[in-house]
């Protein structure tokens, strides 16, 4: 679960800390590619001007060039701020996690 503007998350019963903060941008939720995919138990690797990510299943490209991601048919636009890629939360579903927004908490709950 991740809260909008604040490095507070949580993952089950396990709270941690994130460096960056998730937001909101034209309606859209954002949240910090690297520590939240990570999180969720994917493995990064740089190449060539490019973030490559991996879960044991599915493969995610971070195009920094293109300011995108893609997986297979799926792509949407990143956002680079501070040198931080942020993925839109929505994305998520495409590679297989439900998205659910709480407008009451502003929280996301991610979930596989």
């Amino acid at each position: 679960t991740f809260t909008i503007n604040s490095v507070q998350a949580q993952a089950g019963s396990e709270s941690f800390s994130l460096a960056h903060r998730p937001y909101l941008k034209a309606g859209a939720s954002y949240l910090p590619a690297g520590e939240v995919l990570q999180k969720m138990g994917w493995d990064f690797y740089y190449y060539q001007g490019d973030w490559y990510a991996f879960n044991g299943v599915r493969r995610l490209i971070i195009d920094l060039s293109e300011q995108e991601i893609i997986s297979g048919k799926y792509s949407a636009a990143v956002e680079i701020s501070n040198n931080t890629v942020y993925l839109p939360a929505a994305f998520l579903r495409n590679i297989g996690y439900t998205v659910s927004w709480d407008g009451a908490t502003r929280s996301l709950a991610v979930n596989k």
